[in-house]
């Protein structure tokens, strides 16, 4: 009876974003849980279209392999990355004027069909501004 039906993911609902200031590049809670939380991700950039994508990906030995995300003692569910190159480099993709205590929210969208996110950095906004 059910045939053709599939499992609605109703944990994608809400935006899925990650952001990026000049100390680190942050992933909360939905955008983690979106890529099923996985310990490893591989980054993916198309400087035509200034994106960038995260995908989960299980083999440690792959070329390109960061480390994503481990559970917190508290609870918490956030990745958090202090890489300052590829800080840089995604800053220079999407013309991000990072400094002066700006944060960016750059907003994503999930593909099932390859476990990742695509950033879209030309749609960029300022959150913060100290």
């Amino acid at each position: 009876m059910l045939k053709g039906f599939e499992q609605l993911n109703l944990s994608l609902n809400g935006n899925l974003y990650v952001s990026i200031s000049d100390a680190a590049i942050g992933f909360p809670k939905k955008s983690v849980e979106a890529l099923g939380s996985p310990e490893l991700v591989t980054v993916l950039i198309n400087p035509q279209t200034k994106e960038f994508a995260v995908q989960a990906v299980t083999d440690k030995h792959e070329t390109g392999t960061y480390t994503f995300f481990h559970p917190q003692k508290s609870g918490l569910v956030f990745a958090r990355w202090l890489n300052h190159r590829l800080i840089h480099s995604l800053a220079t993709l999407g013309s991000l004027q990072l400094g002066q205590g700006r944060r960016y929210h750059i907003p994503g969208t999930y593909h099932p069909e390859d476990n990742a996110i695509i950033f879209h950095l030309q749609k960029a906004e300022i959150k913060e501004e100290k």
